[in-house]
Formats: structure tokens, C-alpha cells, sequence
């Protein structure tokens, strides 16, 4: 991401995706499917607010909009991925 700095909540937003696999196995571990529940709507409250912090498609700059759009998109994968392991399907868009 040379020339881009990312803003404090991109950053909040993107540890929280990077802590995925550790909920995921911590869950599995403990046999406890709540954990995941509760990462991703952790996840989801996160991407509520950065979506309404940031702008995305109307980014500062190119470089700003492709990142927003990569921490956009990772996260629609996490959160899919987490309803899927929780037996629940997500609408494919919203």
C-alpha cells in the first residue's frame, strides 16, 4: 500500500478481520459455535461504522477507493464465511 496511509478505523476494522482464523479455531477448540456468532456480528457493527466513516466508491483518491474496496470485499467473505460455518445463509447482496 506504498502512498496510501490508512485511516485509524481501516485499521480497526482490518485487525479485526486478521483475528478471524484465531476466533475460528478458539471456537472449534472450545467447541463453542457462540464465538463465532459473536466475531462476526463483532465484524458486521465494525463494518457499519467504517462504511459510515469512509466513503468508498467516492474515496479521496484511487489508491484510497481500490483499498476500502479489498477491506469491503475480505469483509463480505469473512462474514459469509462465518454464517456458513453457523449454518445460516447471507443474502448475496444488501
Amino acid at each position: 500500500m506504498s502512498g496510501y496511509t490508512l485511516q485509524q478505523g481501516e485499521k480497526e476494522l482490518l485487525l479485526l478481520l486478521c483475528d478471524y482464523s484465531g476466533f475460528i479455531r478458539q471456537a472449534a477448540d472450545q467447541y463453542d459455535p457462540s464465538l463465532v456468532a459473536n466475531y462476526a456480528y463483532a465484524v458486521a457493527k465494525a463494518f457499519h461504522k467504517f462504511y459510515h466513516e469512509f466513503s468508498v466508491l467516492r474515496a479521496e483518491s484511487d489508491l484510497a477507493r481500490e483499498v476500502r474496496l479489498h477491506i469491503s470485499s475480505v469483509t463480505a467473505q469473512i462474514l459469509q464465511d462465518a454464517m456458513q460455518l453457523l449454518g445460516m445463509e447471507m443474502p448475496e447482496r444488501m
